[in-house]
């Protein structure tokens, strides 16, 4: 039984720098990940090299999705299946948005109130404050058991 050799791969510190150029996204989702797989944008399969060239990171369903394509059909078939959005669809996310304006408006107002109220309530709780009578100072404990001063 013979055993298949396994592919070639960049030396870590190479990997290493292509991630922190890709900031740790995927090249085709652009999605952060901590599992990022060393894609060959020229499959391997193809005839396409291992080196820095040639290697993207790239996420597991990224990876999974493109198989043995080429970075520009892959390209094209995800621009196939990201199908535009139907006029209703574009009217429901339209009202949504309206919607949400409004809540943060809303939102807006009762927080101004809330900071508001807040204020009077410290203004009289300072005004309180600052009409009570103070207490008298209290007598040491030596004076008042003997009686003096």
């Amino acid at each position: 039984m013979s055993r298949i050799p396994p592919r070639p791969t960049l030396p870590r510190q190479e990997w290493l720098r292509i991630l922190r150029e890709h900031e740790h996204r995927c090249y085709y989702c652009r999605e952060i990940s901590d599992d990022l797989h060393q894609e060959h944008k020229m499959p391997h399969s193809r005839g396409g090299p291992t080196d820095a060239t040639n290697i993207v990171p790239a996420c597991r369903r990224c990876n999974m999705q493109k198989g043995a394509r080429t970075e520009e059909e892959f390209l094209y078939y995800l621009a196939q299946i990201a199908a535009p959005w139907t006029p209703a669809q574009r009217r429901h996310i339209a009202a949504l948005d309206r919607r949400l304006s409004t809540v943060r408006g809303e939102l807006d107002e009762r927080t101004q109130e809330v900071a508001d109220l807040h204020a009077r309530m410290l203004e009289t709780y300072r005004a309180r404050a600052d009409d009570a009578p103070q207490p008298l100072p209290r007598r040491p404990w030596w004076k008042r058991v003997l009686g003096r001063g």
